[in-house]
């Protein structure tokens, strides 16, 4: 039942943050607490919500890659006040730049895991991400950072009546393999969208979409 704001890096991204986005999910949605770690803004301490943080919401794990954008200290408090286990990793691309975003080479379904995990550079750190996702019972699908660089790891599982959906760009779609898509298709239908004009800024599917995780309130039924 909590509302989580988050201190941002860009200051134009701090508009965000508005009332009426909160007063309309506690119109729809059961909501008891606003936790506002934005005034950390003015300390330059960083923690860029579910861009630095991928959340298994069933296994009550967050993971993060250590970034300026995902301050280690905020991490820690996040997972303690909403009772997360936390794992904290680094991850660098292949000119040893750091990823800036966790959810750049990672996204989490039910059932699985879409990880660049040859990113993650230090072998025991690297060891106990993947221990952590497998004792969380997720598959996991390995990509390579050619394939992170197509958004293969910027998706974001949908729940439908009756049916799950991946919601995946159509250029991450195409850099799938053949073996990839068969394993992603035992648990979810994929959902292939064109975000062309996006990704030419730099973002994809999960930098677009929010999971909602609260239980929707009882609305009146209005009679016909």
């Amino acid at each position: 039942g909590k509302i989580c704001l988050y201190p941002m890096f860009p200051e134009n991204r701090r508009l965000e943050r508005r009332m009426d986005i909160i007063e309309f999910i506690n119109e729809h949605y059961q909501s008891n607490q606003v936790i506002d770690f934005s005034p950390y803004e003015k300390q330059n301490l960083f923690l860029e919500g579910t861009g630095a943080m991928v959340i298994d919401h069933n296994a009550r794990v967050a993971y993060a890659v250590c970034s300026n954008r995902c301050n280690d200290q905020l991490f820690f408090e996040y997972c303690q006040q909403l009772s997360y286990r936390p794992v904290l990793f680094n991850a660098t691309d292949k000119n040893e730049v750091n990823v800036y975003h966790t959810n750049v080479i990672m996204g989490i379904g039910n059932d699985y895991v879409i990880i660049s995990d040859e990113m993650i550079r230090d072998k025991e750190q690297r060891e106990r991400v993947l221990s952590q996702l497998k004792h969380s019972g997720k598959e996991i699908i390995s990509v390579s950072e050619e394939q992170i660089e197509q958004y293969c790891g910027n998706v974001l599982e949908l729940n439908g009546h009756n049916t799950k959906y991946l919601a995946i760009s159509t250029t991450a779609f195409e850099a799938l393999t053949p073996q990839q898509i068969q394993t992603l298709s035992k648990y979810v239908t994929l959902l292939p969208l064109d975000v062309t004009a996006i990704e030419q800024a730099g973002g994809s599917i999960r930098c677009m979409l929010a999971g909602i995780h609260l239980p929707r309130r009882k609305q009146a039924i209005e009679p016909n």
